[in-house]
């Protein structure tokens, strides 16, 4: 996985609503039963429905260019909620829609200054569009910052002022940031069939950077296999430093990294969506270091592992592999249908090819693109 997401992730993050099959991309998609907790559900998902409860923040009035339409522009705000995960639904472009407790998880995280890092286009009271803009972590490899703009913008009319403001908001994020850096990109991620949207993205500046396929696989009940000097358990919040440590190490070659810090590892392992208990941890039995864990979220009847790693004292030994068969084995016994995860095409560890053995097929894709600022 290469989002950020819980603590100070990208919104949307995962899907809370992915289809049975690979969905067309000019319609919703379609909710599924969560049979771990109850998910908001919105009756209408057409942008025009999106009406909101009078705004809690002072509004900039913008006439729409070459129409006598006014658009106001402001801050998200916790009344926005309903509206903003509609609007997800209704993007055709997002592979990935949140809802409402995603939505209100985010906005409550005392890490997110909405005034500074989200945003809003209305026309009267209808949502037209929705944004917020994250710092990704650290530093890259290249010493570049890098900032994320997640966005639901069904009507591509106002797609250009949307990034352009939000353009504007990581700039400023960045001269407040306390990070060093030499360059400064913002990124954003669409489904890759949204050719329509992606093609607009072009034409504003932005490249196609990465492409994510998105996998499953049944549930099932495997053998567990033993590893000479390795133990395997579910993880605790005991756990949570050594984990944060290990995914540092793990993930410090991969592209689009995240780097957590320790308020927003905690937000992730005790986010409404994470299943500790279907987790797994994979430990040293000489040193008791952690040397590789998968740690999954609940997705209705989708247990979907976020990240999985495995330290390279271990690589080639067979963890990784049994971390996945044990977190498939862990769902059948929790009751999911499904097991999913997303792997970057061009993996340095060659990711890909363990997921496929492990008997996970691609059914589509996320791509990353990214425009340069400095």
């Amino acid at each position: 996985m290469r989002s950020p997401r819980q603590g100070r992730e990208r919104i949307p993050a995962r899907p809370g609503n992915e289809p049975e099959t690979r969905p067309n991309t000019n319609s919703t998609m379609i909710t599924k039963t969560n049979v771990k907790m109850t998910q908001e559900t919105t009756t209408n998902h057409s942008p025009e429905s999106c009406l909101n409860q009078s705004p809690e923040s002072p509004q900039e009035q913008n006439p729409n260019p070459g129409s006598s339409e006014t658009l106001s522009w402001r801050p998200l705000t916790p009344s926005d909620i309903p509206a903003w995960a509609a609007l997800g639904a209704a993007d055709p472009s997002l592979l990935h829609s949140a809802t409402e407790r995603d939505l209100r998880d985010f906005l409550a995280n005392p890490e997110v200054d909405p005034a500074t890092e989200t945003l809003a286009l209305y026309r009267e009271d209808h949502l037209l569009a929705g944004a917020t803009v994250s710092i990704m972590g650290d530093v890259d490899q290249d010493d570049d910052l890098d900032i994320y703009i997640g966005y639901a913008c069904p009507d591509l009319t106002y797609l250009p002022e949307l990034l352009s403001r939000c353009e504007q908001l990581a700039i400023g994020l960045a001269e407040r940031s306390e990070t060093r850096y030499s360059g400064l990109s913002v990124q954003v991620a669409r489904d890759d069939d949204a050719s329509e949207t992606n093609a607009a993205l072009g034409e504003l500046g932005y490249r196609l950077t990465r492409k994510y396929e998105v996998m499953r696989r049944e549930a099932a009940q495997l053998p567990a296999v033993h590893i000479d000097g390795v133990t395997f358990r579910a993880p605790t919040l005991a756990d949570e430093e050594p984990l944060r440590l290990a995914h540092a190490e793990a993930f410090r070659d991969h592209y689009g990294r995240y780097d957590y810090d320790a308020a927003s590892w905690h937000s992730f392992l005790t986010g409404w969506r994470m299943r500790l208990d279907c987790s797994v941890v994979a430990h040293s039995e000489e040193t008791g270091a952690v040397v590789g864990y998968a740690l999954a979220n609940d997705y209705g009847t989708e247990l979907y592992i976020e990240y999985l790693g495995s330290l390279r004292a271990v690589r080639g030994r067979g963890v990784g592999g049994q971390l996945v068969d044990r977190v498939i084995t862990n769902a059948a016994r929790a009751g999911y249908a499904t097991v999913g995860l997303d792997v970057d095409t061009h993996s340095s560890t060659g990711a890909g090819r363990l997921y496929t053995a492990h008997g996970f097929e691609g059914y589509c894709a996320e791509v990353t693109l990214e425009k340069r600022l400095r």
